[in-house]
């Protein structure tokens, strides 16, 4: 009988979850104008001074330079397959965020510290992605011990106008069908699976595509 009642429950569930999604369905946004756009290498924020907006909830312990080196090849095949615009090389990025680390500290902020890195790429506008939280997945896809967790932020500067001029903010930490049900489009998504850190990282990362017009 209470298989029943879950059953029904997850049908009921998925028909009003779509009707809901269909009726509120938002317009993709508006790609940005014909502009060279530099991508930065994903950091780790270790103090509020390197946070672009925000706050920061814990202080993580460092995840590893393997985990950030991961993020980033994700982020360029993302952007491959999802954006049809040229970025520039992220190489270049690393070698002008080595630069801009040498030049004094007083008073400059994190804005200040990326606009310098995408004016020696050359760039009108810079993409920093910032990852602020990581829990990977203990268990298998078909069964978890505890699930991932990823909270990072993608931030799209102007250098030009040394300004912040759009942030997409993606936290996530995976959820079973029975404990949230409103998730049901996720669950079907992700045929049921639970992922990785890197797997769900990589989901946020195709949404700020989309969300950010890139």
């Amino acid at each position: 009988m209470r298989k029943l009642l879950f059953l029904l429950s997850l049908i009921f569930l998925l028909s009003l979850n779509f009707a809901c999604s269909s009726a509120k369905k938002q317009p993709p946004a508006a790609p940005l104008p014909d502009v060279s756009i530099a991508v930065a290498w994903f950091n780790q924020p270790r103090s509020m001074d390197d946070l672009l907006a925000g706050v920061m909830i814990s202080e993580q312990a460092f995840v590893g330079d393997k985990v950030l080196m991961n993020l980033d090849a994700e982020l360029q095949k993302v952007l491959a397959e999802e954006s049809k615009r040229a970025f520039i090389n992220i190489a270049g990025s690393y070698t002008c965020q080595v630069k801009a680390e040498k030049v004094e500290k007083t008073g400059r902020t994190a804005l200040d510290y990326w606009v310098a890195v995408g004016a020696c790429l050359d760039a009108d506008m810079i993409l920093v992605p910032q990852l602020t939280e990581w829990r990977n997945l203990e268990g298998s896809a078909m069964g978890a011990e505890t699930p991932s967790s990823v909270t990072m932020d993608f931030y799209l500067i102007d250098v030009k106008r040394a300004q912040l001029v759009n942030r997409y903010h993606f936290e996530e930490t995976q959820q079973s069908l029975t404990d949230n049900l409103l998730n049901i489009d996720k669950f079907f998504n992700r045929h049921g699976k639970w992922l990785t850190a890197d797997e769900l990282a990589a989901e946020g990362m195709r949404q700020a595509v989309q969300e950010l017009g890139l």
